[in-house]
């Protein structure tokens, strides 16, 4: 029975070693925190044992299922980072699954699972404790849930696709874009007890935290809106073409076969056909209509990219004459081996550098000095205030005036760190 498991299993698996293996070489690395990850951290300590910083506008989820896992091991960065890594092999398997509904051809199902997981975008975050890498998977597993309802009608499925995106959203707010993407599958079926199941699933995940933020602030949702005005008043807006550059930094060449993907979709105009367009348009959208086009919002957007690439790819190779196939099949590997490597040299480069930039450098310093001789819970003020809140477990704040003491407020005394482009070079007790 387990070699027929894994018969069609092992490249699956393969792909998951090798990318759980990367991740574990860029752990033992060392690096410093990214600007979101001392403040989702310091908001999970809160949860277990109490914290002077945090932000309580934060996405809601990502924070419970790290204060989950500390309160079974402990605080450790490592058990959050490794968190964040079984949500990448979450995202990885439940891709594999959505393929299967789409991809006849194994070798191009093996393929788009590589891109995805090895492709460098994903193993850049998948270590990184934000809320990205966990959104696209459950995400990803409500995809696979509504094409499994799609396929055998169960009402049960429904109402878990529901419950995951729903769960994306609370990781994300901005992925609950998603639900009009599955609106193909619900029309077409004109099954109300699978959208009633959906809608309950939907409300099952969202609920509690409606009720929350109920109790404690008077409003449903009141983190989504003020979360939305406080990014509203210090993000600026960037370009489109901006973005444009990251998704062919992340496919390349792959591109081209989205003109017969849509072929196929116009020929076959099926629910699962017609649904990934709607994935594809909303992701689209949603990267483009963000004010801010950075990297790792493309998380939400390349897999299902990949999906429509790699069922235009088969279907092209389907129309290559018998005499050209061997030709087109060397053509389509070369391509994709050549996506993966450069993409994974880049990351690798990239974050290789970054390391050894980060380590004892002055800004590792002026971490180490208020960690040994600043007391826990003293007043920080720093245009770096998340990691003074994280590291040191002070009251951090931003240097939102240049009058220092109306930053201090009413407090008797403040530590002022200032990062400057050179390196943090100012530290002065007010």
């Amino acid at each position: 029975m387990m070699r027929g498991w894994l018969r069609g299993r092992w490249p699956l698996l393969v792909v998951v070693f090798l990318f759980v293996l990367v991740e574990l070489l860029l752990l033992s690395q060392g690096r410093m925190l990214l600007w979101d990850e001392p403040v989702y951290l310091s908001n999970a300590r809160g949860h277990v044992s109490g914290s002077y910083f945090g932000e309580d506008f934060r996405f809601p989820l990502l924070e419970l299922f790290v204060a989950g896992a500390w309160s079974l091991t402990g605080e450790s960065l490592l058990v959050a980072q490794l968190l964040i890594v079984a949500f990448g092999v979450v995202a990885i398997v439940a891709f594999w699954g959505v393929l299967g509904f789409l991809v006849r051809d194994d070798r191009f199902r093996i393929g788009a699972t590589a891109l995805f997981a090895l492709g460098g975008l994903l193993l850049y975050w998948s270590f990184r404790v934000y809320t990205d890498v966990p959104g696209v998977a459950l995400l990803l597993v409500s995809s696979w849930c509504l094409l499994r309802y799609d396929k055998g009608g169960e009402w049960y499925f429904a109402l878990l696709s529901g419950v995951f995106l729903g769960l994306s959203f609370l990781m994300r707010f901005s992925l609950a874009a998603f639900v009009v993407a599955m609106v193909p599958v619900f029309v077409s079926r004109d099954r109300w007890r699978g959208v009633v199941s959906f809608v309950v699933g939907g409300l099952v995940a969202t609920v509690p935290w409606m009720l929350y933020n109920l109790l404690s602030y008077g409003e449903l949702f009141w983190d989504f809106f003020e979360q939305a005005r406080v990014v509203g008043m210090y993000t600026s807006w960037q370009p489109v073409p901006l973005f444009l550059g990251y998704l062919f930094v992340a496919l390349g060449a792959l591109l081209v076969f989205l003109v017969p993907f849509f072929r196929v979709v116009y020929k076959r105009r099926d629910r699962v056909s017609l649904t990934v367009v709607f994935f594809v348009v909303v992701s689209f959208l949603l990267a483009s209509l963000t004010p801010l086009k950075l990297p790792r919002y493309l998380l939400a957007v390349v897999p299902f990219f990949i999906l429509a690439c790699v069922v235009g790819a088969e279907r092209w190779y389907g129309l290559v004459g018998k005499r050209w196939r061997r030709v087109a099949g060397v053509v389509l590997v070369v391509l994709l081996s050549v996506q993966v490597v450069l993409s994974f040299s880049a990351s690798w480069v990239f974050l290789s550098r970054e390391a050894s930039c980060f380590e004892d450098s002055s800004a590792h310093q002026a971490l180490l000095f208020s960690e040994a001789y600043i007391p826990a819970g003293d007043l920080v003020i720093s245009n770096s205030w998340p990691w003074y809140g994280y590291f040191g477990d002070h009251r951090a704040r931003s240097t939102w005036s240049s009058d220092v003491s109306e930053v201090v407020g009413e407090d008797s005394h403040a530590w002022l760190f200032v990062q400057e482009r050179g390196g943090l070079d100012v530290v002065v007790g007010v």
